[in-house]
């Protein structure tokens, strides 16, 4: 990692100057604007650079995502934190990378109380930004301190402070603002509730309550991380399609169908992606909305999958929990009506740790001093 790190501290200090996100002017004019951008970040869990159709991949589409990339940026060479989850979205949400951020490992660690480990979410709530997480909380590794996102700065949270926990898709019980929410008829491994199913329906009543002030929502879904894991509806389409090995579970559930199951994850993924931007546009704020989409690092190969499957790294070398450009180089899009550029491209390379400053810079507030990332806004494409 130490040769990664340098590598991106070089290019900050050689002037890359800011070439990222958005079109010419997008900065002067959120500033200028009475309103405030809405900032909407969607993380996907294991997602690699080669499991969207827009980049390659043949066996599913990803059409709601394409249509991002079709009418935004495509974020061509943009980097996750680390190789794994927890130390990767502690760099998203505290704006430093893997050598200063606290939580730089997944196990028993968690982000330490204010002052310490500042987050994107406090800055923009005293910036008057109404904050949301929902899904896999990115401030704890296995953890059960749920009101932890509540002290971190966001004023709504809902979903698995454990990652152990957000292995499963049939949650026992889940988080909402400090209080434990149990549902008794799930099992882990199989229920009747499903969480991606209840994040979603959470995240689309959050647009509809906040619409009227700048909120930013951070949406942490699991797909398509073990266990495979998804309603028979979007599994179905893609039974009988593919030579299957059967995966008898161990720690994670056991699934006959692997490859239809995890296409049909990612296409629950692109769903409930498509479901969030049309809620935007229902309620009118699509224009005032920084939409961005990414995954917290490259493509896995466990619970009875593996990236070598559908080309999940696409042609990079390795996945998730490898320091090869498969591990860590994440499929990234923003997506602004009538700021970005449709049909964009960059090719300025950024990671994690850029997301706090730049969305502090549309937020027309100061960055943290301490922090290692650089605002990609403004933007040329390539």
């Amino acid at each position: 990692m130490t040769g990664y790190i340098a590598v991106n501290r070089l290019f900050c200090f050689a002037g890359c100057l800011l070439v990222l996100l958005l079109s010419v002017g997008a900065v002067s004019r959120a500033a200028d604007s009475p309103t405030k951008p809405n900032i909407i970040f969607i993380l996907a869990d294991d997602l690699g650079y080669g499991d969207l159709s827009c980049l390659g991949q043949q066996h599913f589409q990803t059409k709601h995502i394409d249509q991002l990339v079709a009418e935004g940026m495509l974020l061509t060479d943009h980097y996750a934190g680390c190789t794994v989850c927890a130390p990767s979205r502690a760099c998203l949400l505290s704006g430093k990378h893997t050598g200063h951020v606290y939580q730089r490992f997944n196990g028993q660690v968690q982000f330490r109380e204010d002052p310490q480990d500042l987050t994107i979410a406090r800055i923009l709530g005293e910036a008057g930004y109404h904050t949301a997480m929902i899904g896999k909380s990115g401030l704890s590794c296995n953890s059960d301190d749920g009101s932890l996102p509540n002290r971190k700065g966001f004023d709504h949270f809902f979903g698995y402070v454990s990652h152990g926990g957000a292995h499963r898709y049939y949650p026992k019980s889940l988080w909402r603002d400090g209080t434990l929410v149990e549902y008794p008829n799930n099992h882990g491994k199989e229920g009747d509730q499903y969480s991606g199913d209840l994040f979603l329906s959470d995240a689309l009543d959050y647009l509809d309550t906040h619409a009227s002030e700048p909120f930013f929502l951070h949406l942490s879904l699991q797909q398509p991380h073990a266990d495979l894991n998804v309603p028979t509806q979007w599994k179905e389409p893609f039974l009988g399609k593919f030579d299957e090995v059967p995966y008898k579970g161990d720690h994670y559930r056991s699934e006959p169908n692997p490859k239809a199951t995890f296409a049909g994850m990612v296409t629950y993924l692109d769903h409930s992606v498509g479901q969030i931007v049309a809620k935007l546009n229902e309620l009118g704020i699509a224009e005032n909305t920084l939409v961005i989409f990414s995954s917290d690092n490259g493509a896995m190969s466990e619970g009875g999958w593996n990236r070598d499957y559908f080309n999940g790294s696409g042609q990079y070398r390795g996945g998730k929990r490898d320091l090869y450009e498969g591990g860590i180089r994440v499929p990234t899009v923003a997506w602004w009506p009538g700021t970005i550029a449709p049909v964009s491209k960059s090719d300025h390379m950024s990671a994690f740790w850029d997301f706090l400053p730049t969305a502090c810079e549309l937020a027309g507030v100061d960055s943290p001093d301490d922090i290692d990332g650089i605002s990609f806004a403004p933007t040329r494409p390539c």
